[in-house]
């Protein structure tokens, strides 16, 4: 939860119960209340340290400014990826990011019309949520296309029923995995074949809305310093007879600071909240759009617990692809600037294909590999894995540092083999309550 609290607010991606007007309040991290009863009446079994880290906690909790930059990256603040969760987080006092997966291991987000939301139908399609202030996706909520999540790859469907699932909607596919280096560099991505995981656990249960599902992709998600980076392969909508389009939504957000695109790198580049936001046309089978305009919230809508809500009008920026009613073996790739500044010089995509997603920067290599039969030439050499995984090699002075996860969270692998050139590495898996979890090595390279 101290990754997931940000700024005073918890993501709308967590809960049921997040589609209210008040729900991007800041407020303390639920944990408080334990770190106060520990400080209180546990106090005499602390060491100096803990305390020390305790009373840290809480004046940065009450100030809703919770980081901690003294400590470890990847607990407080950094970029982490969760193995049991399948998410993404990047977290720093300048920016937030947030990527939502789903695999047959993880079930999706509850959904509760009556009293919570009650079309919590795309949260883990791999929603990505990028904010400065905390609290902008919550707020945006209330007047989103609920078919165009930011992230998310979507059937443009007319209309929504409203659900009560208490298991979500997510994929049937067994991939999901993530990386992170130690420097904060990442790597991510999933094999989205959407399932109402209701219907997978009693498929005589009625489905509500069947027009959002049948569809698939293998989406990547790369992070390069504060340049983000997502991949889309083997888009295919498998129910062209149902009504619209196909859409990967980049970003659908408030509007703030709006600034006029600029090309660079053969992008269209739109600025937002301080974020750059640019489709690389080369990459993309669809065409591009983007939109600003003044929409209405719609939060009674959302939850009947909002009958007495008070609906408003704010201003959205919106950026997608538009791939199309009969998409097969549709691709994407888009970047974010979190810094706000264009890129000097683009990672280079390496692969983008279902066997394989990898992009290269500098000494960078990161790739999913969905499909251990596969190779990718890099510049270190041609690259191969003996399993599926979420790969990151840093190449230093006579080593490379190798970052990986199983992306299968096979109980029966217990070991990766890697081929890099005339190189060979084995990494030791983690097993156990650990099983999935990125692990680190160096080795010689020369």
């Amino acid at each position: 939860m101290k990754t997931h609290f940000y700024k005073g607010t918890i993501p709308p991606v967590l809960e049921r119960g997040n589609a209210r007007p008040d729900y991007a309040k800041k407020r303390e991290i639920p944990s408080m209340t334990l770190v106060e009863n520990l400080l209180r009446s546990f106090r005499h079994y602390l060491n100096p340290m803990q305390i020390a880290e305790l009373e840290q906690f809480r004046r940065e909790a009450k100030a809703k400014n919770l980081f901690m930059l003294n400590y470890p990256a990847g607990n407080y603040h950094g970029t982490r990826y969760f193995f049991n969760n399948d998410d993404l987080i990047r977290k720093t006092p300048e920016y937030y990011a947030f990527v939502n997966m789903a695999s047959r291991r993880t079930n999706g987000l509850e959904s509760y019309f009556d009293g919570a939301n009650g079309f919590n139908l795309f949260t883990c399609d791999g929603q990505t949520l990028f904010e400065r202030e905390g609290g902008e996706s919550a707020k945006a909520l209330g007047s989103a296309v609920l078919t165009m999540l930011p992230g998310t790859t979507a059937r443009q469907t007319k209309k929504l029923s409203p659900v009560e699932n208490w298991l979500g909607y997510g994929s049937q596919g067994r991939f999901a995995a993530g990386a992170a280096a130690p420097d904060g560099d990442a790597v991510a991505g999933f094999i989205f074949d959407k399932v109402n995981d209701s219907v997978v656990e009693r498929p005589s249960r009625h489905e509500e809305n069947p027009e959002i599902l049948k569809l698939r992709a293998n989406k990547g998600y790369f992070f390069f310093g504060d340049l983000f980076c997502a991949l889309g392969a083997g888009i295919e909508n498998l129910a062209p007879e149902y009504e619209g389009s196909i859409f990967t939504t980049v970003e659908q957000t408030l509007a703030k600071n709006a600034v006029k695109p600029v090309t660079a790198h053969g992008i269209d580049w739109h600025g937002n909240n301080g974020f750059l936001y640019g489709v690389l046309p080369s990459a993309t089978t669809g065409k591009i759009h983007s939109k600003h305009e003044v929409r209405r919230t719609n939060w009674r809508g959302l939850s009947q617990a909002n009958a007495g809500a008070v609906e408003t009008e704010q201003e959205m920026f919106s950026l997608w692809i538009d791939h199309g009613r009969e998409v097969k073996n549709g691709t994407y790739a888009y970047f974010v600037a979190c810094g706000g500044k264009v890129p000097e010089k683009l990672p280079s995509i390496l692969a983008n294909t279902v066997q394989v997603q990898a992009m290269e920067l500098g000494q960078t290599v990161q790739a999913l590999f969905y499909d251990a039969g596969t190779q990718v030439n890099t510049s270190m050499g041609k690259l191969s894995v003996s399993a599926p995984c979420a790969l990151i090699l840093k190449r230093e002075d006579g080593s490379v540092s190798v970052t990986a996860a199983d992306g299968l969270m096979n109980r029966n692998l217990g070991r990766l083999d890697i081929s890099l050139g005339a190189k060979q590495f084995s990494l030791s898996l983690p097993s156990g309550e650990a099983l999935g979890k990125a692990v680190t090595r160096k080795f010689l390279f020369e």
